[in-house]
């Protein structure tokens, strides 16, 4: 892929969020269709959510597209999670490496359901019962690609007598920061919810970006959105979707078969303030088929309404060769705990 067409295709994904960007401290509206920041996977739910940077697995397809790239063989997951003991969702994603398309397919399906709820008349005589239910299903693909970041003529031209400013070694020596491996990836969205005898259907976008400098490969630097320039229609009135915006960065660090992998990420709404994630995995094997991972996080999304100990998440992750169960906690004050549990498969 020429300098050219790497360059559009980042464009194109850094800007396709912009205007939601800019009006998320201006707007002080509602949004419909929250079961889609839910989230995905028990692993990213024990970190804090700061999973944009890292986007690892099938899972990535939800947190950022550009993370499927990453993908070596086919991989499925499933995730439940119970939402203070009312809500119930699941959510099946699926990573394809495709040789001939250059790059990783993926495939999810999320479902929330509600407790049966009863409808009564003006007199509260049951009548009859419904289940609120909200669906989505999302395809997407991601593509890698390397940018050598070759020195121009003037450089050429200089290179006996140039010195990188507080360096010994000759410029031409040094790599271009924008030097390095960029994934990039897109997801299309569609949007289906019920209550009662209404119904509304919905598209939209997500997309992301990930990029390793070529000088500095253990750090990871991300930039996602979700939910964009779809809208949902119930009795005749357009709700938008909610819509997000992050970037983040990860620290992927390993020494002999351990390794310790640090994550920050922003996310800036439509609606609502800008919130952090921070999250920290460590995984070692225990023996020659079995790793085992511990994870801990914060998210301060709900620390000024709830109180700072439901910012709090941890989890537990378990891998034995091909299978991979985890488990991940977060407790939500005076609504309950949240509890997500996985279980994936290396094809």
């Amino acid at each position: 892929m020429t300098r050219t067409r790497a360059s559009l295709l980042f464009l194109v994904l850094a800007l396709a969020p912009a205007p939601y960007a800019l009006a998320s401290q201006t707007n002080a509206g509602v949004d419909t269709s929250q079961f889609l920041l839910l989230g995905a996977g028990a692993r990213s739910l024990g970190m804090g959510e700061a999973f944009g940077p890292i986007a690892e697995g099938p899972e990535a397809l939800y947190w950022n597209p550009a993370g499927l790239a990453q993908t070596r063989s086919a991989e499925s997951s499933y995730t439940h999670m119970e939402v203070f003991s009312v809500f119930h969702y699941d959510y099946i994603a699926h990573a394809q490496p495709v040789a001939w398309l250059g790059g990783t397919l993926g495939f999810s399906y999320a479902r929330l359901a509600q407790d049966p709820i009863t409808v009564v008349s003006n007199a509260n005589v049951p009548i009859t019962q419904f289940t609120p239910q909200s669906n989505a299903f999302s395809v997407g693909y991601a593509h890698s690609f390397s940018l050598e970041g070759g020195e121009d003529k003037d450089r050429d031209y200089f290179r006996e007598a140039w010195e990188a400013p507080g360096s010994p070694h000759a410029f031409q020596q040094q790599r271009e920061p924008w030097a390095g491996t960029f994934m990039v990836g897109l997801a299309l969205k569609g949007i289906s919810e019920s209550l009662y005898d209404h119904t509304a259907n919905a598209v939209a976008l997500d997309g992301g970006i990930l990029f390793r400098p070529a000088s500095f490969q253990q750090l990871s630097l991300s930039a996602a959105f979700q939910n964009a320039f779809g809208q949902e229609k119930f009795d005749q009135e357009n709700f938008l979707l909610p819509v997000q915006f992050s970037v983040g960065a990860a620290y992927d660090q390993r020494w002999w078969q351990s390794r310790l992998l640090p994550a920050v990420e922003l996310v800036m709404p439509y609606f609502g303030n800008p919130y952090a994630k921070v999250g920290i995995e460590y995984s070692k094997p225990v023996t020659r088929d079995v790793v085992v991972a511990m994870r801990a996080g914060f998210k301060t999304l709900t620390v000024s309404d709830l109180n700072a100990f439901s910012g709090v998440t941890c989890g537990l992750g378990l891998q034995y060769r091909k299978l991979s169960v985890d488990f991940g906690f977060e407790p939500m004050a005076d609504l309950g705990e949240m509890y997500r549990f996985t279980a994936g498969w290396k094809w």
